[in-house]
């Protein structure tokens, strides 16, 4: 993760990037952020005329603070191609706003191209200037990346450079960066040594903004000792800056809040953090797109985390009162957008009268995009990665168009959030729910980071549980994950390493009773298949003895519960083995030469639905299994759909995922991906994705993963059945063919699923076969086989087994005799 910002500080402090060579000394954004003052880079060199009107006017949104998910489509279909050649410094300002766009959104793989892009720039003009700023943002890489187990050496080397040059380079703003950066990293002396420069060259700057900030990180380090004294340097420092505002949420947020819990009363400091709370969620309500607000707010989780940690540890913590803000604030952190969108669509839908234009253009777009899709197919291989920028482009433009085609910009207001004491009143007594937050306990500047933890909550009440910090639980999920697919049980350590130290204590918690589990995953953990994880070598996994399903978050697990309890009506629609044509892999730049095989084993699975549901279905195999078809049919209505076919996921740009079918006609391409799923009419449906890696996708701090079953939500959809991993058709259809019988028994979903990988494990089957089946959403929903139609099936057996019981009796009778004629 690249850390492109003003204040090197624990993950989640985000600044903007600032590439000047001079400061203004008030603030430029309008919505109080954690953003130092920023200018724009000078542009006093003429410049080609289109792309700088682009790049002025993304610099002018950015400057704003509001909608920046705009600024960034702009820049975005400015094209690397058309850039070559450019001025210098024309490529400059777009990779400097094309960076600062991206990372204030958390797409930090993209701003992590804009700074090697200055890099570059820099080897080529020979000019330090770019390098200066490529050095400092690489030694925030390193802070911010949460594998590195002692980032502080190879930050420091690079930001002893920054701060020795850039002064004399005339980056007064990037030597003061720096040396703040060195004084929080370094102990001691140095430590000091660091921060003395550091606001000498904040009062050469004439910057209170970067004055106040060299003193509050002193405050904080002062406070480790004594925090009365600390807290005095602090609010000498908040009285003399001339900010004209309140400036502790904008600058500096982590010092304030460090020395505040360390020196004031536990209500005062609880005050101050949720007031730095809802700052953060005025600069998320400015962002017009869901893709906006959903970047915006990933780049501020972890101060929830913070906050939520010190409500949970120290003196005084543990009383109600604070569990139940502590459980508000993990709420308020987790899959928003999707929350927003399902309400509003509760609401009685979001399409306004008045807007035909934005629906027209967002039908126009996704034309062009199939358009370009198909080309793909035959275009030369050099012109593969333009089109696929434009598909790209376009993308994000029918993003922007479906929130031009709604009413309002938010849903409307109430309650959004569940209470603990409501959610503990909806479990049955015997479920448990299992709602994880996973940080670290200290950041790379030696401060509490909010920590890893687990609420376990129950009918009887709620318990947290402390847990390994993330690095830990990454290193054992990636080993466990790697290691399921030798098949030989090469996974145990890592299962049972994982159960050490996620679940034991849990376990050892719940009452006997309990026997299902609602799981809200985080971080590291989305995409770990609990069900897999042992106690022990010779112990069952956890599937043995729990049901699990898995869920965005609490809120949205009871707001499923409050719906309808009668089961879904078995109207199947099975989507099976659809013939491609062509490789699609070209569309994907990580796998162009992908080709996708048959799946003849995904007929028989489609079948088996179909029969073990007894009620009306549809299967649509090879050529007739088209993405026109599927479209067709969920506009008229059904209630269960499966895929049984092959999907792509990518986790650099998820709109770009797809489960792969037929066309059908000219107009469809045959990638059924996000956007268009979300459009469906798929209310109270099922879907299963018997298809690789369909429950998994790109996971965005604060909103979770963006998978396939995402988008089947936003559509709608009760639950989704999917796939953590690819899966050997076979193994898939075996699997889901299980499912199947037991949801033609009459089991409600996530015990369909268990009662399935509990026949897997009696088999000897490894891991790999039943564990990356999961439940997502409602795991109670019954799916309703046809009455009639399932007593007809019941007769015809009855009817078979008289003659049998008949033979059976008159067999018996026989014997009977020859055994009393034998005994006279």
């Amino acid at each position: 993760m690249l850390a492109m910002k003003a204040e090197i500080s624990p993950r989640g402090c985000r600044a903007a990037i600032l590439i000047l060579s001079c400061l203004l000394p008030g603030p430029v954004w309008a919505v109080p952020q954690s953003r130092p003052t920023a200018t724009r880079p000078p542009s006093a060199q003429p410049l080609s005329a289109s792309i700088s009107q682009q790049v002025n006017e993304a610099m002018a949104i950015i400057d704003s603070g509001e909608n920046l998910f705009q600024a960034y489509r702009i820049l975005r279909s400015v094209f690397p191609e058309d850039l070559r050649g450019k001025a210098p410094h024309l490529r400059l300002l777009h990779a400097w706003a094309l960076a600062r766009s991206s990372y204030e959104l958390g797409r930090n793989d993209e701003a992590r191209q804009g700074a090697e892009a200055l890099l570059a720039l820099a080897e080529e003009s020979g000019d330090e200037v770019p390098e200066i700023y490529g050095r400092y943002y690489r030694a925030s890489a390193i802070l911010e990346d949460p594998l590195y187990l002692d980032p502080a050496p190879n930050a420091i080397a690079d930001l002893q450079i920054v701060a020795d040059r850039a002064g004399k380079a005339g980056l007064p703003a990037m030597e003061f960066l720096a040396l703040l950066a060195l004084g929080k990293l370094q102990e001691g002396p140095a430590g000091r040594e660091a921060l003395e420069r550091a606001l000498e060259s904040a009062h050469r700057q004439v910057s209170s903004t970067y004055v106040f900030k060299a003193r509050a990180e002193m405050a904080r380090q002062l406070a480790r000792d004594d925090p009365d004294a600390g807290y005095r340097l602090l609010e000498k420092a908040l009285a003399e800056h001339e900010g004209g505002h309140e400036p502790w949420a904008l600058y500096g947020w982590q010092p304030r809040l460090d020395v505040t819990w360390a020196a004031r009363p536990r209500p005062e400091a609880i005050d101050h953090s949720l007031g730095l709370i809802e700052r953060i969620e005025a600069g998320r309500r400015a962002q017009r797109e869901g893709t906006g607000k959903m970047g915006f707010f990933s780049a501020w989780v972890p101060a929830y985390r913070r906050v939520i940690g010190l409500l949970l540890e120290g003196e005084g913590a543990g009383s109600r009162p604070d569990l139940e803000l502590a459980f508000e604030l993990s709420e308020k952190m987790r899959a928003r957008v999707l929350l927003e969108r399902l309400d509003r669509s509760a609401a009685g839908g979001s399409v306004c009268p008045g807007v035909a234009g934005a629906l027209k253009a967002r039908r126009e777009t996704r034309a062009a995009i199939g358009d370009r899709q198909r080309r793909l197919l035959t275009a030369a291989k050099e012109d593969l990665p333009r089109l696929r920028l434009e598909i790209e482009s376009l993308m994000l433009d029918e993003e922007a168009l479906h929130r031009d085609g709604l009413c309002g910009t938010d849903p409307p207001e109430e309650r959004a959030f569940v209470e603990l004491q409501d959610l503990e009143k909806a479990l049955d007594p015997d479920e448990a729910l299992l709602v994880f937050q996973v940080g670290s306990w200290k950041d790379p500047f030696r401060a509490f980071d909010g920590g890893s933890w687990v609420f376990l909550v129950t009918r009887e009440g709620t318990q947290v549980v402390p847990l390994p910090d993330e690095v830990t639980l990454r290193v054992q999920r990636d080993a466990f994950l790697g290691s399921v697919p030798g098949r030989g049980g090469q996974e145990l350590p890592a299962a049972i390493a994982l159960y050490d130290g996620l679940l034991r204590e849990v376990e050892a918690r719940l009452a006997a009773d309990i026997r299902r589990w609602i799981v809200v995953p985080h971080g590291p953990l989305e995409g770990l298949p609990l069900a897999a994880l042992r106690a022990g070598a010779e112990d069952p996994p956890v599937a043995e003895r729990y049901q699990i399903t898995y869920v965005p978050s609490a809120t949205l697990w009871w707001k499923w519960s409050l719906g309808t309890e009668t089961p879904a009506r078995s109207q199947v629609l099975a989507l099976a083995d659809p013939s491609q044509g062509a490789s699609w892999g070209r569309l994907w730049p990580s796998r162009p030469d992908a080709v996708l095989a048959r799946l003849p084993a995904a007929r028989r699975e489609a079948r088996d639905l179909v029969e073990s549901l007894s009620g009306p279905g549809m299967v649509l195999v090879d050529d007739d299994a088209t993405e026109h078809a599927f479209k067709r049919e969920a506009r008229e209505g059904v209630s269960v759909v499966l895929f049984a076919a092959h999907a792509v996921i990518d986790e650099q740009f998820p709109s770009r995922s797809a489960i792969i079918l037929a066309p059908g006609d000219e107009i469809e391409d045959g990638l059924l991906q996000p956007p268009e799923i979300a459009e469906l009419p798929l209310a109270g449906s099922v879907v299963i994705l018997s298809a690789c890696q369909s429950a998994t996708g790109r996971s965005v701090e604060g909103e979770g993963l963006l998978s396939l079953a995402r988008s089947f939500f936003q559509a709608g959809a009760r639950a989704v059945v999917g796939n953590l991993w690819p899966a050997r058709d076979d193994d898939a259809a075996e699997m889901f063919g299980a499912v199947y019988r037991h949801l033609g028994r009459g089991l409600p979903l996530a015990r369909a699923l268990q009662e399935a990988q509990r026949e897997s494990l009696r088999q000897g089957k490894p891991a790999e076969a039943w564990a990356g089946v999961v439940v997502l959403g409602d795991g109670d929903v019954r799916l309703d086989v046809d009455s009639q139609q399932a007593q007809a099936r019941r007769d015809r057996l009855w009817w078979l087994l008289v003659p049998v019981l008949g033979a059976i009796l008159w067999l018996g009778r026989r014997v009977a005799r020859g055994s009393a004629a034998s005994t006279d």
